[in-house]
């Protein structure tokens, strides 16, 4: 294959190869999230999160005591939220005039809110899980977005207190 060949120009359509790989890729996800939604509580929940759909997640994950299919699923609503913010946040910027050839990237589209995440919270996960730092790993993110520097100094001094981090841990 030439490097020509793999390069991409601006304005034409996708290569023929990259088009079979999307579609492959594509086919091989809809496997995955099939086999996913076919098993165990938690590999329901991981569908849903992988589906986009938090909303799923979130009326799976209410009444659950396992900590990790908890917080999968908040932390789908979580993403759900931080993309509403960021597709609400391009939606208010002024139009970039037609002489800059500024173009804003097309934001996908929204599925309708997730109601089912209000039910899940950081305060239910602590109590699932106690020592794991997890949930001050999200109360930091958000205090840094707000700049809150009481509220960074509390997330900084509980992530200290606690003995574990599982946000990538496999269980």
């Amino acid at each position: 294959m030439k490097r020509s060949e793999l390069e991409i120009k601006e304005g034409q359509p996708p290569p023929a190869w990259l088009q079979t790989l999307e579609a492959q890729s594509e086919q091989e996800m809809a496997a995955v999230q099939q086999r996913l939604a076919a098993g165990s509580l938690k590999q329901r929940v991981a569908a849903a999160a992988l589906r986009g759909d938090a909303d799923a997640a979130a009326l799976m994950a209410m009444g659950t005591d396992d900590a990790g299919v908890y917080r999968m699923a908040l932390r789908a609503c979580r993403k759900d939220a931080g993309a509403r913010r960021a597709h609400a946040g391009v939606r208010a910027m002024p139009p970039a005039s037609a002489a800059s050839g500024f173009v804003l990237p097309e934001m996908p589209a929204l599925g309708p809110v997730p109601h089912a995440c209000a039910a899940l919270s950081l305060e239910r996960l602590e109590q699932l899980a106690p020592d794991d730092a997890w949930p001050w790993l999200a109360r930091l993110n958000d205090s840094i977005s707000r700049r809150d520097e009481a509220g960074i100094s509390q997330a900084l001094y509980q992530i200290a207190q606690r003995n574990r981090l599982s946000a990538n841990r496999r269980r």
